[in-house]
């Protein structure tokens, strides 16, 4: 890997940290009035905001080098699903079986509910956000990935 290349990865893992960070003020407060960035532009942007602009950035100069290599555009989307849809589906069924251990349901009325199964289309980029139980008290939002998909999005185009 060369130097350039493990730049912008780590650019990358410094704009994920920053979701993170960004998401952690509406999870535990309700809103982001006291994110630090969004603090000191009155309201103009948060880290995660920031963050996703630096994705956007990764993923053209990442996507324009895969399509420099594959000539093709039909060839390049072919690659991305065949790399990205095995372990999306693996996260998606783990998150399942997370979602099992932190239900507020018994687990045969976790795994008898449809939003469970349903949750599984999430593994083809049909997205489902409710696991039955889970998070629904939460302060921010009673989905387990209301945020975190467009992350995801964001993530499978920049690979």
């Amino acid at each position: 890997m060369n130097k350039k290349s493990t730049n912008l990865h780590f650019m990358r893992f410094i704009a994920a940290m920053a979701v993170i960070f960004s998401h952690s003020f509406p999870i535990v407060e309700g809103n982001n009035s006291n994110e630090w960035l969004s603090k000191i532009t009155k309201g103009q942007i948060t880290f995660g905001g920031l963050a996703v602009a630096i994705f956007f950035l990764c993923a053209g100069y990442l996507c324009t080098k895969s399509i420099r290599h594959y000539h093709k555009i039909g060839a390049f989307i072919l690659a991305k699903l065949k790399r990205l849809l095995p372990a999306l589906m693996f996260v998606v069924v783990c998150s399942v079986f997370v979602g099992s251990m932190i239900t507020n349901l018994s687990l045969k009325d976790y795994y008898s509910n449809p939003l469970t199964w349903r949750y599984l289309l999430n593994g083809v980029m049909i997205l489902q956000h409710n696991l039955p139980g889970v998070f629904e008290n939460a302060s921010y939002l009673p989905t387990i990935m209301a945020q975190l998909s467009r992350q995801k999005f964001y993530i499978f185009i920049m690979n």
